[in-house]
């Protein structure tokens, strides 16, 4: 059977409680947690009989074509990313990696973002012009492992399932028992038009979670999974999260939605070549990233003019004489947070004793958003808007990414990231730098 059905819009409502900013901008509460107490729907039965039925529809397919849309908006970013993919796959039961085969084509609009194609092998990756990088799995294993999480680079079975062996609502043991273990709670909402199809609606509520390497972190994780009711294939996945760190909310949500599919036929078992794929390609072997070298000691840091949040421009030249120390963050980042409020007790204790500290964000573009962060957060040092250049001369490959500067300009300290005894290290240098 080949289904065609109309491009599916996710509708969300931001209009609950507070405005709350992260990364570049304020976002509201998705308006799920108030429809929510709307909703009439109980923990029933039928709804761990409906996701078994595609677990089982699942396990029937050998190889297959679709055409996806998937929609998120990161925690990171305020404007929701759209992308089409077409994949066409053939199941590997026995391989670790991606248990399938497949070839896979993005599209944002009309522009071409990626081209994968993966024989059990080599995974070939098509991005411009003729050249394609390889990577072969007896050399690169351990990195593909690494990446393998990423449903975004290979989404060869989603929106239908999230792995290689099971549908994406299911836990890692695959234990049908474990939904309900752990405050996971399935409600059947009911059945409903998804464009043409008709679906079983079920809903499923992960309990708050608290993350202790963040301090306290607070999940509310509701998906939405809509199942043919013809085949048991997943056609519609909607994933909403709002996480709580230190007062502040970051949001994040996304949606998987079928527009074709066509599912065990003899055609869709040869996966094709990369020529048969994209014509004449040159091929390319596959170069791990190098994390750039830190900033030496006593190495003589670059300099910069930057314009202050507030307004105005701030150079390193005219605190010539001060002991700097120069924080590079961005707003959703976890340990960004952590670090503020400690940078802001160093500034209070020794801002009048020569010390001066600096933020530096060269991700945020969002002024008044950035703003409002800050202001929230209590920092009363100067924040400086940057580009990345400016994080590519300091080699910063991680955030936040800490750098103490004696009186000369000279580096004394570099620390990246953050942890507990940072605040206390950082002490210790700057009563024996001031």
């Amino acid at each position: 059977m080949y289904i065609k059905v109309e491009l599916i819009n996710s509708h969300f409502t931001n209009n609950y409680i507070m405005l709350f900013t992260q990364i570049t901008t304020a976002l509201k509460f998705t308006a799920l947690f108030f429809l929510l107490p709307l909703v009439s729907f109980t923990q029933t039965p039928e709804a761990m009989q409906i996701l078994k039925g595609s677990q089982q529809k699942f396990e029937s397919i050998v190889n297959g074509k679709f055409i996806s849309t998937y929609s998120i908006k990161y925690m990171s970013s305020v404007d929701t990313i759209h992308s089409t993919y077409s994949t066409q796959f053939r199941r590997l039961l026995n391989d670790s990696l991606y248990g399938a085969a497949f070839s896979f084509q993005s599209q944002d609009g009309s522009a071409i973002q990626r081209n994968t194609l993966y024989n059990g092998e080599e995974v070939f990756r098509r991005q411009t012009g003729d050249t394609v990088l390889v990577t072969t799995t007896h050399l690169w294993m351990e990195w593909l492992q690494a990446i393998k999480h990423n449903n975004n680079l290979y989404p060869y079975f989603i929106p239908m399932y999230g792995s290689p062996y099971k549908p994406k609502y299911f836990d890692d043991t695959s234990d049908y028992g474990n939904l309900y273990k752990g405050g996971v709670e399935l409600y059947y909402i009911g059945k409903e038009n998804i464009g043409q199809f008709k679906t079983h609606h079920v809903k499923v509520r992960i309990a708050d979670d608290t993350m202790e390497v963040y301090g306290t972190i607070k999940r509310n994780n509701y998906s939405d999974y809509w199942i043919n009711i013809e085949d048991s294939v997943l056609v519609k996945m909607e994933k909403d999260v709002d996480i709580f760190v230190d007062g502040d909310s970051l949001h994040q949500y996304s949606v998987y939605s079928l527009l074709e599919y066509d599912l065990n036929k003899e055609q869709y078992s040869i996966i094709p070549s990369p020529e048969e794929l994209w014509g004449s390609v040159i091929y390319k072997d596959y170069v791990p990233y190098q994390r750039p070298e830190p900033l030496s000691k006593n190495e003589l840091v670059p300099s910069w003019s930057l314009e202050k949040l507030e307004g105005g421009i701030l150079s390193l030249d005219s605190m010539k004489g001060k002991l700097v120390l120069i924080d590079f963050f961005y707003e959703s980042c976890f340990p960004c947070m952590k670090a503020l409020p400690a940078l802001e007790r160093l500034h209070e204790k020794y801002k009048d004793k020569g010390l001066q500290i600096v933020g530096i964000n060269p991700i945020d573009k969002d002024t008044l958003k950035l703003k409002e962060f800050v202001e929230r957060k209590g920092v009363k040092y100067p924040v400086l808007l940057a580009d990345n250049e400016l994080s590519k001369q300091y080699k910063v490959a991680g955030y936040p990414a800490l750098f103490l500067i004696d009186k000369s300009g000279r580096l004394i300290h570099f620390q990246p990231g953050y942890g507990e005894s940072t605040e206390e290290n950082f002490e210790k240098l700057i009563l024996e730098n001031l």
